[in-house]
């Protein structure tokens, strides 16, 4: 039987990181989604499911109460947009209803920040379609796509009308087959198994942006927008289903998206996503043409650190839980990572705030802007990532563990490391997620007897992003010697076992010891010129031993003590056959465990 921690009661969850000598609960990225605790085992009653919707409309957004509205009392699968169009520094407001068969949404500007609840159905009184920057529905599929009177292309289920003033002269057609081309080539609408039409019509300040969508021949959905071509394809191309995530995975692992809108001489910006004017420390400038922002707002808005140092005329600034940590003198402009010269910038100054060029931040965090200087607005994105997860259960000596997510990440036991621990498929998202871009990963971990964690990591950066509790109740007999199954190994036979300083004889591939541990075995049938074999041991998230060798006796027996120099720890042991067919390199046969206590 396996038993495993119970859950933590916290709406936000938060990993330690050190830096810059301190420690921090904090972690770039790292966000907790909607949680629903279990209830009271004294009443008899069952933990309530927990709930996580995509964090585009789920975590912190304007979104929040509606899209829990409407997964929880929609006839229909509901989809909403994670990306909002521009509305320069005006607030968003949301009015909404249920129907019979599906839902009615628009999205519009206000003058007065509304309340969360009066997003919810029937809370806001509708607009006149002029009147709204998008309208978005659900209802009962026609049975039929509309047409419109030019066609401009059909690709990828999709086909693209305009009307005649939309289209009206040949320029202006080419204009939108390649705008429509080139956006179909980097990002389809919606998922891969959705058929839809998009339609134009008008143009200049009067065009509107249309589509008409349905994944089943059951359900139709529409989107209608009164914005720029760039924000109605932005819109499109973001809805995703508000569906429970943790339905189809274990862990969720997700991009998260943040956008700040602000314009140069104002001293406030607009949190899109999360409907909040907030004051900055002073107004962004332009020197020129070079848009510059207040360089404490801008590491606020990643969620990052920042110290000034008057002594050293230096200010240290970094993402979140210290990572990337810049330091940038004020007298020069010189940035430097660590005392690495990376950067160096014109800073200019505020009324003591310093100021900084965008593009800085788009180099040094990956931080992407857009200004258009026609409206004098512009605007800050930054993606980190967000996860949540389910408590997984486990049978066996292995953990299995459904990701849902984008891929990029490596998986391990904190007790095994990185190395060679972990296996995983991949297989098609949920409806309404691009394939091109989600999946799904069940990933295989060993594990060990006692206290394991569950631990994920960006591949490219080796950062952790989160790890899960696991407590296995195995034995040592339950956690066997782990093969290699290479095809060079065909007809060996390899009997092992291991006996540690106390005289205790193992029963399986693992062992615990306050000293040593012999390996001994018989290798029989091997390949002609085996004389001896090779064992290497690496201790949890460290370096891999020089190999040492294994004489073979006549009769194929052997024995090598396994006492690894750096004392107490978990170690991975390896067993090597000497060389494969056509090489000199070793190739693994077997590996196991011994605990130094």
């Amino acid at each position: 039987m396996i038993r495993h921690h119970e859950v933590r009661q916290e709406k936000n969850t938060t990993r330690q990181i050190l830096g810059l000598g301190v420690k921090l609960l904090l972690l770039a990225g790292l966000v907790s989604g909607l949680w629903a605790g279990p209830a009271s085992a004294e009443d008899g009653t069952k933990p309530e499911a927990k709930v996580v919707l995509d964090p585009g409309f789920g975590y912190r957004s304007l979104w929040e109460q509606l899209a829990s509205k409407l997964y929880k009392e929609s006839q229909v699968k509901a989809y909403l947009p994670t990306r909002l169009p521009d509305a320069g520094l005006s607030y968003y407001g949301i009015a909404s209803k249920l129907t019979t068969d599906g839902y009615k949404v628009q999205l519009y500007k206000s003058g007065l920040k509304p309340s969360s609840a009066s997003s919810l159905p029937g809370a806001a009184a509708f607009r006149a379609s002029g009147n709204t920057l998008f309208e978005t529905s659900a209802s009962a599929y026609s049975g039929t796509m509309p047409q419109g009177s030019v066609k401009l292309l059909t690709k990828n289920g999709w086909t693209v009308y305009a009307d005649e003033a939309a289209a009206g002269t040949s320029g202006s057609k080419q204009k939108l087959v390649q705008f429509w081309t080139q956006a179909f080539k980097f990002a389809t609408p919606l998922s891969n198994d959705v058929t839809g039409v998009i339609q134009i019509s008008g143009s200049g300040a009067k065009a509107v942006y249309s589509a008409y969508w349905t994944f089943d021949q059951a359900t139709g959905y529409t989107l209608s927008a009164r914005t720029s071509l760039r924000d109605f394809l932005s819109v499109l191309t973001s809805y995703r289903p508000v569906i429970n995530l943790l339905d189809e995975a274990d862990v969720v692992l997700v991009p998260y998206e943040d956008e700040l809108t602000f314009r140069p001489g104002t001293a406030s910006a607009l949190r899109k996503r999360e409907n909040e004017q907030i004051k900055l420390s002073a107004a962004p400038i332009m020197s020129g043409s070079v848009p510059y922002f207040p360089l404490k707002d801008a590491v606020s808005f990643i969620q990052g650190q920042m110290q000034s140092v008057p002594s050293e005329h230096s200010v240290y600034f970094a993402e979140n839980g210290y990572v990337n940590e810049l330091r940038l003198d004020v007298r020069t402009g010189t940035v430097y990572r660590k005392n690495e010269k990376v950067d160096s910038i014109k800073v200019l100054r505020s009324g003591g705030t310093i100021l900084v060029p965008l593009s800085f931040l788009q180099r040094q965090f990956k931080v992407a802007y857009d200004f258009d200087g026609a409206s004098k607005s512009g605007t800050l994105q930054y993606s980190s990532w967000y996860t949540n997860y389910k408590q997984p259960e486990v049978t066996g000596s292995s953990l299995q563990v459904t990701m849902f997510g984008i891929g990029g990440f490596s998986y391990e036991n904190s007790r095994f490391g990185a190395f060679d621990s972990y296996s995983y498929v991949s297989s098609k998202p949920p409806q309404g997620y691009n394939g091109l871009k989600y999946a799904l990963h069940k990933v295989s971990i060993p594990l060990l007897p006692g206290n394991n964690e569950f631990v994920y990591r960006d591949a490219t950066t080796g950062r952790i992003i989160n790890s899960i509790p696991i407590r296995a109740d195995l034995q040592p007999a339950d956690i066997d010697f782990r093969y290699s199954g290479s095809p060079s190994f065909d007809g060996w036979k390899l009997d092992l076992s291991l006996v540690t300083a106390d005289g205790t004889v193992w029963p399986a591939g693992y062992a615990e010891t306050d000293s040593y541990a012999d390996l001994r075995g018989t290798l029989t049938n091997a390949a002609s010129g085996v004389t001896r074999l090779y064992l290497t041991t690496r201790p949890a998230g460290g370096r891999e031993s020089k190999a040492v060798s294994a004489p073979l006796a006549e009769d194929g027996s052997f024995s090598i003590r396994i006492k690894p120099e750096q004392g107490p720890g978990t170690y991975i042991v390896t067993l090597y056959s000497p060389y494969t067919a056509g090489s000199n390199a070793k190739e693994p046969i077997v590996s196991f465990t011994v605990v130094v206590k």
